[in-house]
């Protein structure tokens, strides 16, 4: 919540998403909630603020670590860790990418995973880095053109 804080000392509107909704209030402040592990709550929630917002900044903040070893982790883990690092981020950007389209403005920020920075037993894909390094490779954005891959 710190970095909702951090946006709304500089009059940003600020729209929260999460298995809990915020413990505080501030004007600018709206909360959603869902559980990001849905692929298909996650489409519905990002719908729902598609239709109320003209959302022209996204920053995908959720994560998880899940710790196992590779002799303990298991294809669901990964399964879990791609859709919510990778397939809930693609699902907001698809839900808001027609308001930057319109607005001729976007900008898109991933905040990587602590197993990044060698934490201790990590899991054996950050799944972070590897999907912000596939959407680098994916996707070019020039709104003053209107190039959009």
């Amino acid at each position: 919540m710190h970095l909702c804080r951090q946006l709304l000392a500089l009059d940003y509107t600020v729209i929260s998403v999460a298995r809990r909704l915020p413990e505080w209030q501030h004007p600018k402040l709206n909360g959603f909630q869902a559980d990001l592990l849905d692929a298909a709550e996650t489409r519905a929630v990002a719908a729902k603020i598609a239709n109320k917002f003209d959302v022209t900044h996204f920053i995908h903040n959720a994560g998880i670590i899940l710790p196992n070893l590779i002799k303990k982790a298991a294809v669901d883990d990964l399964q879990q860790l791609a859709q919510l690092h990778a397939g809930a981020a693609l699902t907001f950007v698809q839900a808001f990418l027609p308001a930057m389209k319109k607005h001729h403005f976007g900008r898109i920020l991933f905040n990587s995973s602590r197993a990044a920075l060698g934490r201790k037993h990590v899991p054996p894909i950050p799944i972070p880095r590897q999907a912000c390094t596939a959407w680098r490779a994916l996707g070019r954005w020039n709104w003053g053109h209107r190039e959009t891959r």
